[in-house]
């Protein structure tokens, strides 16, 4: 019977709702009486006569309808006539209504309507819509089918389904009658269980739109991470897809792309992005060259938008594409923003690049080239190729000798890498302390640097520059040299990056550990520097013909793998540094367009050299928790870009964020909202203090240690150099030992040295006075002969013939014999001249040799050390040579000696016997004449006897002086080897304190990690404490209704935890201020009646019987509209609480701010005290400011948006209940535009399973709130100061 009176009505419920959207899943906005036009579109050409309805044209109760008429789904519906139209035991109302138990409650309804599929997606060509209806309650599901959009033809008619049962819902589609807007067509479903909004979307039409989402990279199973991507997608009937890329939104597409794509009815879609980047610098991004990338979307269309798998194919890198997979999501968030036209120029592939590095990135490397390095003292061997370079006027083959010198002279940290890295003891300790490899301006010993960057990078820039210039075989394998070299400065740029996260993080420091100004800008081009460093390093690495040089010479036997390696651990520190300087480069003046700009490059950089990395790495294990890292370094770089966007602050959040940390306990001690929040950022700066704190005493520690010990190494090396300077004396205005010139300034070596001379001049002189010897000798034969001489004459007057004959005889003889004597006398003295000469040379040459050795040995902690064996084998030379320069004169000595005894001996023989006779034939003749002559005779051979006998006295001298210069040599030679002794004694002492050092890499690392380690933890301390201030802050500024911009600039500019405090401070003040000229708050209650005060269900409608309709029966009427009904039966009504219109809060409070919030459900037989409702806010809401009186309305009344918030209340049922106000929306504004009321199911809140809707009659919220009075006008507006 029931059926048949509906079906009566059917022309009446035709099109009842055609103007409004509103479902059970997505309530209206505002509801009726709120400001939402709920008339009744036109109805159809001669309709029945309506009866009477509510003034808006909706009805909610039965009153609203003329007799015999009650109210169904909103619309008068002709029921029963009498009894006989109803069950048995039912009766017929005034209105036509079943009723039970006498005629006091309707019939009930227990429905419960369910759509499985509330979309269905009309594939392209077809014109019927198909869904199911279920109903899934106990009750009979009462439903009509509404179309919004004229090409939808329904049928209209009311129907009814039976418990349990299901029915399939058609829908046909007047293709004919689309547009091209019409993409979604709805149906709105109304039930006796709720309203439900079914959705028909157009296949040909539908998929156009806007869809936004992310794409996923993936290689090898390792993530690479994951980009935004938004696209208007236009799907063309010819089964072709044309579209376009927001390039402000999709993080690795900066520039229009060309798409192209196909889709079919089944849902197959394939769109293609191409582009082609132009080259960027490399200081913008490594990859610096122009990059061709194809991604391929392949999937299927969801009733969420578009899913599926992707493949990009990246061109540029190397000779062969890099291919990398993954998956990727789109959700359709509304139509096309504008026209899209299909590509047309579409873009090809890119070519991989020629150069070992990229454009200009080895122009300007060489800068300090023959000033800071290159010079004599900066390089181990100076060559003239550094000079000619310098100069500008080298050739190729200068550029390849300079580069290797300075490459060799400005890289000593290969063993300083592998002690940081093994964690191992090198023995002996390195030279080098780690502040020296990290210094600006490197020193050098010998020519040594542990680390030059600038000189590193232009001795590698010399390589790669000569090698292209060089050309042929010898240029292909000075290229690949470079390549290998280019391996040291990747490393070189991640030691001095990981040194430059402390320079940052303390930038706000000096030296000596006091505050700078200009932190932020120094902290910020401190970043900008490693960053170009780390650019500089990483994008050789990338280029083709870094591997091909790898290849070469790997080819050769050279081990690669450490070089294979190398650009891994850059990129994530690139990535890293370039996050930290984007946060902070705005802050400190920075265009945020360029530095939003510079941070998609970077991004870009990183994805194509991930995908690069793994084409090259993925089969090395050694490879596999770097690659790891790639993904988490886009991902760094994408969060920041999203940071960075036009609708966010300064410091990471929404421009219009508002933060609230208002509990309880806060609102029982009268805290403010600011309060909280400043309670929790004073945290964070507490923990800055901490973090800070330890990080610098960690430092302290270190370099009191490194002090401690280089005292103590001082001391030992004061001492020892005195020892050696009593050796070796020092030059003058020095107090170090000259041991690079020992014995030639002062010095017991010196002395001795003196002492060799000394013997040697002795020597000298004896061999004078032995040739002074035989020249008296000489004389003295002479003088005798010419006495015989003058007394010829007198013999021949006696015996002229045999006189003159034997005088002849023996004046000749004599003189033959002495002449003989003298010239062996002068051959002997002639040769131990030479031989005394020849003992010189040899002298002065071991000098010389015992002076190089002495500093030829190993150096040790930078002291340079003897060669001892070196000096012992010179000593043995040395000597053996004297020995047998000494013997060979005596022997040539001898041997002249002896040869002319010999002869005169012989000759003597034959003129004695010869003159024997003469002298017996002549002796009574010469008797009396030679007695004389006999008697001078005797005489001269005495003295030459005597002379010789003192040339005997002569030689031993001069064997004397041999010996004290033998002995003078043992003593030098002695002092050398103890000055040796002490050199090795005092680097051996000092050496162990250096090894003991915390500065010394290759014994300390793991004291070295942590200090890096604690240094690192800043930044992200300081940009979290960063953030809990600006909330602070933001938090102060929602206090006081009033934005606070220079406390936002000092904010961007605080880098130390003193900043910090200080900021906080400041917001302490003003806040105290801000209280002191306007007051504390005080309390308000107010009850909002959503019946009376939202509603405006405030007088009974009158009834066909003469009764009147309550206003609780009107709202618990309105509770059971469809639509405010759920499917899952849950009941939602939308209102507003506005500060103007219907204002429920008054005019002359201002910061009004709820605090606590309570519900009550009104009405009979609700079961017991207990209930559970749902409190959604979200939207527009605004505070009055207190000093606004002087203010324009629009100005006195400060607008915040907010998200979306949903709070749970235990509510009471005749009263507040037990539970207790909840305070989920403290600190919110009393005044809110978008709120909703859902009264939750029992499936869903328990606590209502004994709730019934048709007996509430109201729903109460009692507010408490805080706020202040609204200063007289004239009073003027509160200035924020900190009283500087």
């Amino acid at each position: 019977m029931r059926r048949t009176i509906l079906r009566g009505a059917g022309s009446a419920l035709l099109l009842s709702f055609a103007c409004h959207g509103e479902s059970a899943h997505d309530p209206p906005h505002d509801p009726p009486g709120a400001g939402v036009d709920l008339s009744e579109p036109d109805t159809p050409p001669n309709p029945p006569t309506p009866p009477a309805s509510g003034a808006d044209g909706v009805c909610r109760v039965d009153a609203d309808c003329g007799a015999g008429h009650f109210c169904e789904l909103r619309l008068c519906v002709a029921g029963c006539t009498g009894d006989g139209d109803c069950e048995a035991g039912a009766t017929c109302d005034p209105h036509g209504r079943c009723m039970q138990d006498g005629g006091d409650v309707p019939a009930p309804f227990g429905a419960v309507p369910v759509l499985p599929s509330r979309v269905t997606v009309l594939a392209f060509g077809e014109t019927e819509a198909r869904t199911i209806l279920r109903n899934d309650g106990p009750g009979v599901l009462t439903y009509r089918l509404q179309a919004q959009n004229p090409a939808l033809v329904v049928d209209a008619a009311p129907a009814e389904l039976a418990p349990g049962a299901e029915i399939e819902l058609v829908v046909t589609v007047d293709l004919a009658a689309l547009t091209p807007e019409d993409r979604v067509l709805p149906v709105q479903l109304l039930t006796s269980g709720g309203a439900i909004a079914w959705t028909i979307e157009i296949e040909a039409a539908l998929a156009s739109g806007n869809f936004r989402g992310a794409v996923n990279f993936d290689a090898g199973g390792v993530s690479l991470a994951s980009s935004d991507l938004v696209l208007d997608l236009d799907f063309r009937g010819d089964g072709t897809i044309a579209g376009r890329v927001d390039t402000d939104a999709s993080l690795l597409w900066p520039q229009p792309v060309a798409i192209t794509g196909t889709w079919t009815p089944a849902g197959d879609i394939t769109i293609e992005l191409r582009d082609r980047l132009p080259a960027e610098g490399w200081r913008s991004s490594p990859i610096a060259r122009e990059l061709g990338r194809a991604l391929v979307l392949t999937g299927t269309r969801t009733a969420a938008g578009l899913q599926g798998t992707i493949t990009e194919s990246l061109t540029g890198l190397r000779d062969a594409s890099v291919q990398v997979s993954g998956a990727f999501a789109l959700r359709r968030h509304g139509p096309l923003t504008g026209l899209v036209h299909a590509a047309e120029d579409i873009p090809g592939e890119a070519a991989p690049p020629a150069w070992l590095a990229p454009p200009g990135l080895d122009t300007d490397a060489c800068k300090g080239l023959g000033a800071a390095y290159g010079t004599p003292d900066t390089l181990a061997e100076p060559t003239p190729a550094c000079d000619a370079c310098a100069d500008g006027s080298c050739t190729a083959g200068d550029k390849i000798q300079c580069g290797d010198a300075l490459h060799a002279a400005a890289y000593g940290l290969p063993a300083v890498l592998a002690g940081l890295h093994s964690g191992g003891k090198v023995q002996p300790p390195s030279a080098w302390t780690w502040d020296e490899c990290t210094a600006t301006e490197p020193p050098y010993e010998a020519g040594q640097a542990c680390l030059d960057a600038a000189a590193l990078r232009c001795g590698l820039a010399l390589l790669r520059r000569g090698s292209v210039e060089y050309g042929g075989p010898w240029g292909e394998a000075f290229a690949a040299y470079a390549a290998l070299l280019a391996a040291d400065q990747a490393h070189a740029a991640a030691l001095l990056a990981s040194e430059a996260q402390i320079d940052a993080a303390f930038a706000y420091k000096d030296e000596l550990g006091e505050p700078v100004s200009g932190a932020l800008a120094r902290e910020v081009d401190l970043l900008a520097a490693d960053r170009e460093r780390l650019a500089a390093a990483l994008a050789p690495t990338l280029a083709p013909a870094y591997l091909d040089g790898l290849a070469y010479v790997e080819s050769q036997g050279t081990e690669t793998t450490a070089a294979r390696l190398a650009p891994l651990g850059l990129v994530p520190a690139f990535a890293r540094t370039t996050s930290q300087w984007a946060r902070l480069a705005p802050r400190a003046g920075k265009n945020l367009a360029d530095v939003r700009a510079a941070v998609r490059l970077a991004a870009i950089a990183t994805h194509a050299a991930g995908a690069e990395l793994h084409a090259r790495l993925a089969d090395d294990p050694d490879a596999e928790v770097q690659l790891r890292a790639l993904g988490p370094a886009l991902e760094s770089l994408a969060a920041v870009h999203a940071e960075l966007g036009p609708d966010r602050a300064a410091f990471g959040y929404p421009a219009a964020y508002v933060p609230r940390a208002l509990g309880p306990q806060d609102i029982a001690q009268h805290r403010s909202n600011f309060e909280a929040v400043h309670a929790l950022a004073a945290d964070d700066v507490a923990r800055l203090e901490q973090v800070a704190e330890a990080v610098e005493q960690a430092i302290r520690d270190y370099e009191q240690k490194t002090h401690a010990i280089e005292a103590t190494a001082f001391q030992i090396a004061t001492e020892y150099d005195g020892k050696l300077r009593g050796l070796c004396g020092s030059r003058p205005g020095e107090t170090a030992p000259a041991l690079d010139a020992c014995g030639q300034h002062g010095g017991q070596i010196a002395e001795l040295t003196a002492a060799v001379a000394a013997a040697g001049l002795r020597i000298k002189h004896a061999a004078q006075a032995v040739d002074n010897n035989l020249h008296a000798v000489a004389v003295e034969e002479k003088r005798f002969a010419m006495e015989l001489q003058a007394l010829e004459g007198l013999e021949d007057e006696i015996a002229k013939v045999q006189g003159r004959i034997f005088t002849v005889v023996y004046n000749y003889g004599q003189e033959r014999s002495a002449l003989a004597q003298a010239e062996a006398m002068a051959e002997c003295t002639r040769v131990r001249e030479n031989a005394q000469a020849e003992m010189d040379a040899l002298i002065a040459g071991c000098n010389s040799r015992l002076q190089k050795e002495f500093l030829s040995g190993p150096a040790i902690f930078g002291f340079s050390t003897p060669d001892v064996a070196a000096m012992i084998l010179g000593e043995k030379e040395c000597e053996a040579q004297k020995t047998a320069l000494t013997t060979a004169t005596d022997n040539q000595c001898e041997s002249i000696f002896g040869q002319v005894g010999l002869d005169t001996a012989l000759e003597e023989l034959g003129r004695n016997e010869d003159m024997e006779l003469r002298t017996l034939s002549a002796e009574i003749d010469a008797a009396v004449r030679k007695s004389d002559l006999e008697v001078r005779r005797a005489a001269s051979v005495a003295l030459i006897k005597n002379l010789r006998a003192e040339a005997l006295l002569l030689q031993i001298e001069v064997e004397e002086a041999e010996l004290a210069r033998e002995a003078a040599m043992t003593s030098l030679w002695s002092a050398y080897q103890e000055a040796a002794a002490l050199t090795l004694e005092k680097a051996a002492a000092v050496g162990l304190m250096v090894a003991d050092s915390p500065d010394n890499a290759l014994t300390r690392p793991h004291f070295l990690q942590a200090r890096l380690e604690a240094a690192r933890r800043v930044p992200p301390v300081r940009e979290q404490t960063t953030r809990r201030v600006y909330l602070a802050l933001r938090a102060l500024e929602y206090e006081l209704n009033q934005p606070l911009p220079s406390l936002r600039d000092k904010l961007a500019a605080a880098r130390s935890p003193a900043d910090f405090a200080e900021l906080l401070a400041c917001t302490d003040s003003i806040f105290e201020d801000y209280r002191l000229e306007h007051g504390y708050g005080q309390s308000y209650v107010t009850e909002v009646s959503l019946r009376a005060d939202v509603f405006g269900i405030t007088t009974g409608v009158p009834d066909v019987d003469g009764s009147s309709v309550t206003p609780g029966e009107q709202f618990a009427a309105l509770l059971r509209d469809p639509l405010h009904r759920q499917p899952d039966g849950a009941v939602a009504l939308p209102f507003s609480l506005s500060a103007f219109e219907h204002a429920l809060f008054s005019s002359a409070l201002c910061d009004d701010r709820i605090e606590e919030i309570e519900v009550k459900l009104v009405g009979d037989y609700l079961g017991d005290r207990e209930a559970e409702v749902w409190l959604t806010r979200q939207g527009l809401a605004g505070v009055r400011r207190c000093d606004g009186a002087d203010l324009p309305d629009w100005s006195a009344y400060v607008p915040y948006s907010f998200e979306r918030e949903q709070i749970v209340i235990q509510a009471g049922t005749g009263d507040f209940g037990a539970a207790g106000p909840n305070s989920g929306y403290a600190a919110w504004p009393v005044h809110g535009e978008q709120w909703t009321l859902t009264i939750p199911p029992p499936g869903k809140a328990p606590a209502n399973l004994d709730l019934d809707l048709r007996h509430v009659s109201d729903v109460v919220l009692r507010l408490r709130h805080r706020a202040g009075s609204i200063a007289p006008a004239g009073q003027g507006l509160f200035t924020p100061n900190c009283g500087g």
